[in-house]
């Protein structure tokens, strides 16, 4: 089992936004902050064969269209 906690700030970021109701644009919206957690799990089910999963838990800052609320508390 391996687990990370990340933090990383992007100096021009770039991410989709609404021009019109049927039409989204890439554009750079300045600086954003990304914060996270990773958890992966390999089993090695026989020698040839390894078997594995992993979870991201990934936050961007208030200012993104992307955040999530929980990650907003914190």
């Amino acid at each position: 089992m391996d687990s990370a906690l990340f933090y990383s700030e992007v100096k021009d970021a770039i991410e989709e936004v609404a021009i019109s109701k049927k039409l989204n644009q890439y554009q750079n919206v300045g600086k954003e902050a990304f914060k996270g957690a990773e958890l992966a799990v390999n089993l090695f089910a026989t020698d040839n064969l390894t078997l594995g999963a992993n979870y991201t838990h990934a936050c961007k800052n208030k200012n993104s269209r992307y955040h999530c609320e929980e990650c907003a508390k914190t």
